[in-house]
C-alpha cells in the first residue's frame, strides 16, 4: 500500500505545483486574437481578472484522475522492479535477501 500512497501523493503534488502553467498553456492556445506576449502577460491579465483562483480552475476533476492513475503506475512498475530484481538474484545462484555475486569481467561489459 505504501507504493500506492507514495505514487498518488507524488502525482497530485506534481498535478498541483504544475496546474497554473497548464492552465495558461491551454488558454493561450484557445485564445487566437489573445494580446498577451507569453507567460507571464497571461497571468499577470488572468491575476487580475479572475484572482489566484483562475490559475487552479478545474484542478479538482484533474487531481481526481491523477491520483489513481499516478498510484496504479508507480505502484506497478515499482512492485516489477522489485519481483525482477528479486528473480534475478535468485536465478545468480543468491537468495532474494542476498546481495548479487561479484561480477566476472567479462558480465562488466555487458
Amino acid at each position: 500500500w505504501s507504493r500506492l500512497v507514495a505514487g498518488s501523493a507524488a502525482g497530485a503534488t506534481a498535478t498541483f505545483l504544475t496546474y497554473p502553467l497548464d492552465v495558461m498553456r491551454a488558454r493561450l492556445a484557445a485564445d487566437s486574437r489573445s494580446h498577451h506576449h507569453g507567460y507571464m502577460s497571461g497571468v499577470r491579465h488572468l491575476w487580475r481578472s479572475e484572482g489566484p483562483r483562475g490559475l487552479y480552475a478545474g484542478l479538482r476533476p484533474t487531481i481526481l484522475g491523477i491520483v489513481p492513475y499516478s498510484g496504479l503506475s508507480f505502484s506497478a512498475f515499482e512492485t516489477l522492479k522489485a519481483h525482477l530484481r528479486d528473480s534475478s538474484r535468485t536465478r545468480a545462484g543468491g537468495t532474494a535477501d542476498d546481495p548479487l555475486p561479484p561480477l566476472t569481467g567479462t558480465q562488466r561489459l555487458l
